[in-house]
């Protein structure tokens, strides 16, 4: 039996997604140590973290996304 090539990308994009989203949910976890080690104020790393993000939304909207956002409103791991 072959394997549809379809749920190789599905799988692919799930593992994307988790590794994603935990980056983003761990940076708690990691900002004091990543303070003292670099010196940097945990305001800068948050700062910076912040910016990466905006930055990020403002790359995905440049690309008019709001034309294919209702299909993928029912799967917000898709949306990510």
């Amino acid at each position: 039996m072959k394997l549809f090539y379809g749920w190789v990308i599905v799988g692919a994009g799930i593992v994307v997604t988790c590794v994603g989203v935990g980056a983003m949910l761990s940076l708690g976890i990691f900002l004091q140590p990543m303070s003292e080690a670099m010196g940097w104020s945990r305001t800068g790393i948050s700062t910076a973290a912040l910016g990466i993000g905006l930055g990020a939304v403002a790359i995905a909207f440049t690309f008019r996304p709001l034309r294919q956002l209702p299909a993928g409103l029912p799967t917000p791991s898709v949306v990510h």
